[in-house]
């Protein structure tokens, strides 16, 4: 059967208070957006990210509609670290553009934020910044981030479990191609398309071969 979806309505609400004062505070963000789509992982596409944007606002985080952040981390230089609750990354990339955005930011939400699937933090110097990949805390020293990016095993390992058995994985043109198993549902699609988009990935819109796509780094 074909269809065509001309527009989404996506909506998402909270609502806290204090039970025994009787005082309730309901919180209702909605997004509306047009759309030409006939296949379903484009349909999905825009629904997870309409969907992570209203997630972000109900969460609290200070993200201005249409805004986009005026820093890319994929250009900032970054370290691999091991501290107590794990591996992460840690950059002083001063002469970055970029990296001096992403300071303003974390300066302008006191010296934390959280953005395409990762934890963001300030350091008390104001000029080093630390990130971890929400989900991910293995303190296994000897996995080193900067080698795993290089193998389709390591980029696996990038997704929880449970998403993993959704996907298939495979290595073409130095690129790893990930593609569902089965139908995603707009929630396991939306995180998945913000851990592709973390590691420098895209999605890729071909009809019934629609996939992510993360390119293989090489040393």
């Amino acid at each position: 059967m074909s269809f065509k979806v001309k527009k989404l309505i996506v909506g998402r609400g909270k609502t806290t208070g204090n039970e025994k004062a009787g005082e309730w505070n309901r919180v209702y963000y909605e997004l509306e957006a047009e759309a030409e789509a006939e296949d379903e992982h484009q349909i999905e596409l825009a629904k997870g990210s309409m969907e992570a944007l209203l997630d972000a606002w109900v969460r609290g985080e200070n993200i201005t509609p249409g805004e986009k952040p005026n820093w890319d981390s994929s250009k900032i230089k970054w370290t691999q670290e091991e501290g107590a609750k794990g591996l992460f990354e840690k950059s002083e990339d001063v002469d970055s553009l970029d990296f001096k955005n992403l300071i303003k930011d974390l300066n302008a939400q006191k010296g934390k934020l959280y953005r395409d699937g990762y934890f963001y933090w300030l350091y008390q110097s104001g000029s080093t910044v630390g990130r971890k990949l929400k989900g991910k805390g293995k303190s296994k020293a000897k996995e080193s981030d900067s080698e795993n990016v290089k193998t389709m095993e390591g980029i696996k390992q990038k997704f929880p479990q449970e998403l993993q058995d959704l996907l298939s994985f495979e290595v073409q043109d130095e690129s790893v191609i990930i593609k569902p198993r089965q139908f995603l549902g707009s929630e396991n699609f939306a995180k998945i398309a913000d851990i592709v988009k973390a590691h420098g990935g895209d999605y890729v819109s071909a009809g019934k071969e629609s996939h992510f796509k993360i390119p293989l780094k090489t040393s």
